[in-house]
């Protein structure tokens, strides 16, 4: 194509442009109706109009320099801003000007990020709080990306409204990412001091199996919610089918973690529900630990328990209860 020729295209170049299309997309597009060009000679029209590409092989005018100066020091707008009004497809340009005249950026002149409450678990003072660090402990992990660590939690989608509130309790941005093929939802975070204010509590890169319980650091009325979120996030509940009764629907609960937690959670379900004393089992081909129980009367009082007073939990665990409680308040067998 010769250059008259392209001056002619230049307007459905621009729109191509505009519409997010490369220089190499834009010769694509031609192309395909039989139109000859090359990549190079898209890029002058496009320069030629202010529209940055490539690696910064363009240079900025005088002129332009002058109105970023201008811009930039005396109007004091953000870069995003003067890439806005220069239409450039990149920043880069701008950014790489200004750094040649020792200009420092101002990164504060750009979009305010919603900060999260980086202090959030110091103190353990509510209800959301010891629930949701009792989440963290069963299912949370740190991160680390290079110089930056971040708190990150991956739930199925239909436990969704879970990352929900730890987003609204953090003050996050609300950014919850789904995985449509794994069926999985996702939150993370990028703070480092979020994440030291976790390791105390054994939340660490990698799960050593130090992870505890800080019972005797908050206040005991806050201790079941801190239960109950560990439940939800490393607890089971089930059905089980038992032929040798006569009423043969049979309900199991327990817990999974390391030795130390499910012994502090033990402890806790004999002093205050005198629950069953039964045996930490030790599955090493999963190398985890389990406690579970199933008599009727564990059953009830745990529930009592864990869900007496309002407050957050998983529903789909709370409804399994309730259907075998159900069940057995309408059956005449004796237990």
């Amino acid at each position: 194509m010769k250059w008259t020729e392209y001056l002619k295209k230049e307007k459905e170049i621009l729109t191509l442009f505009e519409k997010g299309m490369s220089a190499n997309k834009i010769c694509i597009h031609f192309k395909n109706q039989g139109i000859k060009v090359s990549p190079p000679s898209i890029c002058k029209i496009l320069n030629k109009n202010n529209c940055i590409t490539g690696n910064d092989k363009y240079n900025l005018t005088q002129k332009q320099k002058d109105q970023i100066i201008d811009l930039y020091v005396n109007q004091k707008k953000s870069i995003a801003d003067i890439q806005k009004y220069f239409n450039f497809s990149s920043n880069r340009p701008i950014s790489k000007f200004l750094k040649q005249m020792n200009l420092e950026i101002d990164r504060r002149r750009g979009p305010r990020v919603k900060k999260i409450n980086e202090d959030y678990f110091n103190k353990i003072d509510t209800e959301n709080k010891a629930y949701i660090l009792g989440y963290a402990i069963a299912d949370a992990c740190i991160i680390k990306c290079q110089n930056s660590l971040y708190f990150a939690m991956d739930l199925n989608s239909n436990d969704k409204y879970v990352l929900e509130l730890i987003d609204n309790e953090l003050n996050g941005n609300g950014k919850i990412y789904s995985n449509v093929k794994r069926n999985t939802s996702s939150i993370s975070y990028g703070s480092k001091r979020l994440c030291e204010s976790l390791s105390k509590y054994g939340i660490t890169q990698k799960k050593t199996g130090k992870e505890y319980l800080p019972l005797n650091e908050i206040d005991e009325k806050f201790i079941k919610h801190l239960i109950r979120g560990f439940f939800d996030g490393d607890g089971t509940v089930f059905m089980r089918t038992d032929n040798s009764k006569l009423y043969n629907k049979r309900l199991e609960f327990g817990f999974c973690g390391n030795s130390f937690i499910l012994q502090q959670i033990k402890d806790i379900l004999l002093n205050e529900l005198n629950i069953s004393d039964n045996k930490i089992v030790v599955r090493k081909e999963r190398s985890i630990c389990q406690i579970m129980f199933s008599k009727y009367d564990d059953i009830i009082n745990f529930y009592n328990y864990l869900y007496s007073e309002t407050g957050f939990c998983l529903k789909r665990k709370k409804e399994k209860f309730d259907t075998f409680i159900n069940l057995y308040e309408n059956t005449e067998v004796t237990l």
